[in-house]
């Protein structure tokens, strides 16, 4: 039963090498308006947003201000098809 279970992991892993999704956007990106995203600032911190931006204020320097890193949609780091 433990072969089974390994030989399963290993089969995941190597379909996951061969399919791999890279749902990090650079700060050069900027989010869809009115989109949750999940933002890596700094090192070793993430914290959630909602893309809501005011007219008069730049997504460049407001992430940079703030240190994002990379961010990634909320949509696109959950499972699809409802499956949990």
């Amino acid at each position: 039963n433990d072969i089974k279970c390994y030989d399963a992991f290993l089969h995941g892993v190597e379909w996951a090498d061969e399919h791999t999704v890279n749902v990090w956007h650079d700060t050069s990106e900027e989010p869809r308006f009115n989109q949750w995203f999940l933002a890596q600032i700094g090192d070793d911190a993430f914290d959630t947003f909602i893309m809501a931006m005011d007219k008069n204020k730049d997504w460049r320097e407001w992430s940079k201000g703030i240190n994002i890193k990379r961010w990634a949609y909320i949509s696109d780091l959950l499972p699809k098809g409802g499956e949990k």
